[in-house]
């Protein structure tokens, strides 16, 4: 699974001398099937099989025009796995305390952004039709409806709808 939920207990008291409550973090990521090494390799890999067609024309000038595309092949490739690896650097993390929750999506080169809500108020929701994509999982409180993990599959979607709602019964 893509996310994970830890219990933190704090026992130590905060700055003003209260001792916090117990809270929950959620924290979700986009499933990732190769790092950068995989993706070095299958690039490596792709470069040598671009070479078979390339050796049955060693001495031949229509050589010269077959690397040019299988050059641009090579760095259409490259650049489209930069850019798949960068969009799936995102993370959320969520914080269900007894007095407030707060959603916070980062996003690599981008802004945080943050959302937080009284617990007693939010209510997840689940589209399983008719959202961007299927089963939709939101937060809907203050006055706002927030995504959560858009990037899950749907089956890892509504999993966690139903952990959301258990998690939130057992806050209020």
């Amino acid at each position: 699974m893509p996310y994970v939920w830890e219990h933190e207990k704090s026992a130590a008291p905060d700055r003003s001398g209260a001792v916090l409550p117990h809270r929950w973090r959620l924290t979700l990521w986009p499933q990732r099937s190769a790092g950068a090494g995989g993706l070095a390799g299958f690039v490596g890999l792709t470069a040598a099989l671009l070479t078979v067609p390339v050796l049955a024309l060693l001495g031949s000038p229509a050589l010269w025009i077959l690397m040019a595309f299988a050059g641009t092949a090579l760095a259409g490739l490259i650049v489209a796995l930069r850019l798949a690896l960068r969009r799936g650097m995102v993370r959320e993390d969520l914080v269900l305390g007894a007095e407030s929750l707060t959603l916070e999506r980062r996003r690599k080169g981008a802004e945080p952004l943050y959302w937080q809500a009284n617990p007693h108020w939010v209510s997840p929701r689940l589209y399983p039709e008719g959202g961007p994509v299927p089963f939709y999982l939101t937060l809907q409180g203050s006055g706002r409806e927030v995504e959560l993990g858009a990037f899950l599959t749907p089956q890892e979607r509504e999993q966690l709808y139903g952990e959301l709602c258990s998690a939130l019964n057992g806050a209020t």
